[in-house]
C-alpha cells in the first residue's frame, strides 16, 4: 500500500472562502451564513490550487460511499457491535456520565439483532422523524475516554444533500465516515489537529469491529504551528476583523490595519510554509508554486527545494 496522506478541511478558513467546511462532514449539508455548501467547497478548492497543489483524480466525498457506509452499519449490527437507540438527545447526553463518573447504558442497548436491523432499515426508508432514533456503536460506557461511550454512528436528518439530493434521510456521523472513507481510499496517514486526539480511539475501534485488514489507515495528531509576531488563530483574527473593525491586507501579508473586513492573514501561514525557508522562515518571493527550484536561503544558507 503506497503512502497517501489524507487531510481534512474541517474548520478550515481561507481568504475568499467560508468558515467551517467539512470535507467528510456528511451531515453538514445546510448553508452556513447563507452560503451554499457547493460554493464553499469550490472556494476552498480554489485556495488549495493557489497554494500550488493539485489533487488530480483524487478528489473524494463521503457521499461517494453512502451505500457502503450503510452496509457497514448493518454489518456492525449483525456482529452485535451496534444498536438503534431511541433515547432523546438530552437523555443520551445525561446518561453519558462525566469525566469522573461512568456512563449509564441505554435501556435499548440490549435490543436483539433482528429488531435493530428492522429499525435501522426503517430509519433509511424515512419511517421516522428527525431525532427519533440514532445508531450507536456498542463500545464501553465506562471508558475514561467519553467519546468511546457508545459513540453515535448515524442520525436521522430529513434534509436535501447537495450531492445526493433526497436519496438519503440518514447520514453517518463524522467519526464513522472519517475512518471508513480513509480505509476505502487507501489513505495511510490521516492528519488531524490535537483536538481530535480522543477521536483516534473511535477511528481504530470502528475499523477493528469491521475486521479491516492490516496494514491500514491510521490517524496522526499534530499541534498547531505558532510563529512569532504572526496571528494564526481564527478566533483572534475574527475578533480583530468583526469586533475591532480591522481588515487584513489583500494578498500574502500578515499585517492588520483598521478598515474594511477581510481574512487574508490566516492563509499567510500556509503560504509561508510553502514559500519560505524551513529553518529561519525567510520569505522566498521567487519560489513560484508550480516550479521546481533548488537554491540557498540568503539568510541562513540552507539549501532549499520547493515544488
Amino acid at each position: 500500500m503506497s503512502t497517501m496522506v489524507g487531510t481534512y478541511l474541517e474548520g478550515a478558513w481561507m481568504p475568499g472562502a467560508y468558515p467551517w467546511v467539512g470535507r467528510r462532514g456528511a451531515g453538514k449539508r445546510e448553508a452556513r451564513g447563507g452560503v451554499p455548501v457547493g460554493l464553499r467547497i469550490e472556494s476552498i478548492k480554489a485556495d488549495i490550487r493557489w497554494l500550488g497543489f493539485d489533487w488530480g483524480a483524487h478528489f473524494f466525498h463521503a457521499s461517494d460511499y453512502f451505500e457502503q457506509l450503510y452496509a457497514y452499519g448493518e454489518q456492525l449490527i449483525q456482529a452485535g457491535r451496534a444498536y438503534v437507540d431511541s433515547q432523546t438527545e438530552e437523555e443520551i447526553r445525561a446518561n453519558r456520565g462525566t469525566v469522573t463518573e461512568p456512563g449509564r447504558p441505554s435501556p435499548h442497548r440490549d435490543r436483539g439483532v433482528a429488531e435493530n436491523l428492522e429499525l435501522f432499515r426503517q430509519m433509511r426508508a424515512g419511517a421516522f422523524p428527525d431525532g427519533a432514533h440514532v445508531l450507536r456503536g456498542k463500545a464501553d460506557m465506562a471508558s475514561k475516554n467519553m467519546k468511546m461511550r457508545d459513540p453515535l454512528l448515524y442520525r436521522i436528518r430529513h434534509a436535501r444533500h447537495h450531492r445526493t439530493g433526497d436519496a438519503w434521510c440518514i447520514y453517518p456521523m463524522y467519526d464513522y465516515a472519517h475512518c471508513i472513507s480513509d480505509a476505502i481510499e487507501g489513505v495511510t496517514h490521516s492528519l488531524c489537529t490535537l483536538e481530535f486526539d480522543n477521536n483516534r480511539e473511535i477511528y481504530d475501534w470502528i475499523l477493528d469491529q469491521l475486521g479491516w485488514p492490516t496494514p491500514r489507515t491510521r490517524q496522526y495528531d499534530f499541534a498547531r504551528l505558532a510563529l512569532n509576531y504572526l496571528i494564526t488563530s481564527k478566533r483572534r483574527l475574527r475578533a480583530l476583523v468583526e469586533g475591532a473593525g480591522w481588515h487584513v491586507r489583500e494578498g500574502r501579508h500578515n499585517t492588520a490595519e483598521e478598515g474594511s473586513g477581510g481574512a487574508g492573514a490566516y492563509i499567510y501561514l500556509l503560504y509561508l510554509l510553502r514559500h519560505a525557508c524551513g529553518r529561519c522562515f525567510t520569505r522566498l518571493a521567487s519560489l513560484g508554486p508550480s516550479r521546481f527550484i533548488s537554491r540557498a536561503c540568503g539568510r541562513c544558507s540552507t539549501t532549499l527545494t520547493r515544488p
